[in-house]
């Protein structure tokens, strides 16, 4: 999704991003005006839904577990000095990215093992 352009600074246009129902519902022609309609309703719900049932549970928790002091996580947000995306350029169409923002795809991964040598 598309929410997390905000904390990085990065302007999202709805009508040009793919739903994921549409791109899994196979739809051939994603340029379509009926397509983009439905693309951008779909994704003005999304948004929607985020912000009432995600962004409102979060910050319960933080609450509950950091104390009732704690600022609403959006402000927290607004105060992101670095962001680590597990992305990597090769995995997704091209798209602007900000300096303070840092790809580490892959870095969970462990090396590779070498495999024995079969005499």
């Amino acid at each position: 999704m598309f929410y997390h352009f905000a904390l990085i600074c990065l302007v999202y246009l709805i009508i040009h991003l793919t739903s994921q129902i549409l791109f899994l519902i196979n739809q051939k022609d994603l340029k379509s005006f009926m397509n983009r309609l439905k693309n951008t309703f779909l994704n003005i719900y999304y948004k929607h839904c985020y912000e009432q049932r995600h962004v409102s549970t979060s910050n319960q928790l933080a609450k509950k577990y950091l104390g009732e002091n704690t600022p609403p996580l959006q402000e927290l947000t607004k105060r992101t000095s670095i962001f680590l995306l597990n992305t990597h350029h090769n995995l997704r169409k091209a798209w602007p990215f900000p300096p303070q923002g840092i790809k580490v795809a892959g870095l969970h991964v462990k090396p590779i093992k070498t495999l024995p040598k079969v005499s």
